[in-house]
């Protein structure tokens, strides 16, 4: 955005332009969360389990992605693998049935 504003030369078409700028990437924002809701939304009333399991897995995938970005790169490798190995592990305790 920086880049393109340097070349108008006009403050008032630099103005315009980081109204239409910001409008943009509101209304993308807006656009892709309100997809990204669409599966919580469809499946509240029908599916009940299935809700509750994408809302565990949207919570946990927020959460991964809050602690690899704050722990930067050092541990991102090792904190990975044994999220999965925990992950997996608790998913087939609850996936397989019981003999």
């Amino acid at each position: 955005m920086l880049l393109m504003l340097s070349t108008i030369e006009s403050p008032v078409g630099g103005l315009v332009y980081i109204v239409i700028f910001g409008l943009g990437s509101v209304g993308g924002m807006l656009l892709l969360s309100g997809i990204i809701s669409l599966p919580f939304i469809l499946t509240a009333q029908r599916f009940t389990v299935m809700n509750r399991w994408i809302r565990v897995v949207a919570g946990v995938a927020s959460m991964t992605f809050g602690i690899f970005f704050r722990l930067g790169n050092r541990f991102r490798v090792r904190i990975l693998l044994s999220f999965v190995k925990v992950f997996t592990r608790q998913f087939l305790l609850v996936a397989l049935p019981r003999a």
